[in-house]
């Protein structure tokens, strides 16, 4: 709603304020009055309309007008109720970052006293299988009694060894695209699983656990991070990212650009996933598209029996 403000009528559009005020006599001689008032005082304050004949009163003036102050102040106020709040939310999203940084230490904590507590047999069963995923112990009695049979498998507890010894491995990383990389990683990853059932994404791969191998069976995705969880493979990526950014220095063409580009790219996908613990789509989703694609497929009977 616009307001006249000679006569404060009210009207739903500025084009019908207007109009209005450009035919309405009521209006118009309140305009020409101001007009002419206006052009018998040589400084009027904006803010309170008081008259001035002097250029120095009028200056002093607006400095101290009380309305011009007080509108200041309102402005003032309302911008720090703005802050406020921001200031309120930001709080609210760091509380809550540390929240989950807490709960991601709690389950790393889990993790590690998993891995290094020694196992213990109840003598009362039979041998079982435990497999540690993301922190939380599933024990699985499906393969009681066998014999590991899957010997051409490497194990798993090797594959950053075995992927960062390769010289394919560095010239993976200094690529004009992350591509390459992820291609080498899961060339790599095919070496050390079989698919049990492509369907449901279950694999199946060799683990050394207290210095014996054991077959494990698993989803794709956990058999990607069980890969790829180590500290060593983002130490050797952020050695090879510093090393490069010094040799290139200040070169800025294109092909050098791209390169630094996709290699930062990767570490902070490996970053991601190796460090804070999360599933990030730009390294599962082109590790299980090769996966599916090329990954080999061998009976879960005859792989352990």
């Amino acid at each position: 709603m616009s307001q006249c403000e000679f006569c404060q009528n009210t009207y739903t559009s500025i084009s019908a304020l207007n109009y209005h005020k450009k035919t309405a006599k009521y209006c118009l001689k309140i305009q020409n009055e101001i007009n002419s008032r206006v052009s018998l005082v040589p400084y009027l304050c904006e803010f309170c309309n008081k008259e001035f004949t002097k250029q120095i009163k009028y200056k002093k003036h607006v400095d101290v007008c009380k309305i011009k102050v007080n509108n200041e102040k309102n402005t003032l106020n309302t911008q720090l109720e703005i802050l406020k709040k921001e200031y309120e939310e930001k709080i609210s999203q760091l509380n809550q970052k540390i929240i989950e940084l807490e709960k991601l230490n709690i389950a790393l904590e889990t993790r590690i006293e998993c891995l290094t507590k020694p196992s213990v047999t109840n003598p009362n069963t039979t041998n079982s299988h435990t497999a540690i995923y993301n922190g939380n112990v599933q024990t699985n009695n499906q393969y009681n009694n066998f014999q590991v049979k899957i010997d051409e498998l490497p194990c798993i507890n090797n594959f950053v060894e075995d992927l960062i010894s390769e010289e394919e491995f560095k010239n993976s990383l200094w690529a004009s695209n992350e591509k390459r990389f992820m291609r080498n990683l899961s060339s790599k990853m095919n070496e050390y699983m079989f698919f049990t059932d492509k369907a449901r994404g279950n694999v199946l791969y060799k683990e050394l656990l207290d210095n014996e191998p054991k077959a494990i069976k698993s989803t794709l995705n956990n058999f990607i991070k069980r890969g790829v969880q180590s500290e060593k493979l983002l130490e050797e990526i952020k050695n090879f990212k510093d090393e490069k950014l010094e040799e290139v220095g200040t070169q800025n063409d294109e092909d050098t650009l791209e390169k630094v580009c996709a290699l930062t790219c990767i570490y902070n996908i490996m970053e991601t996933v190796i460090k804070e613990n999360k599933t990030n789509k730009n390294l599962y989703e082109p590790v299980k598209k090769f996966l599916n694609d090329n990954g080999r497929f061998k009976d879960e009977q005859q792989a352990l029996t």
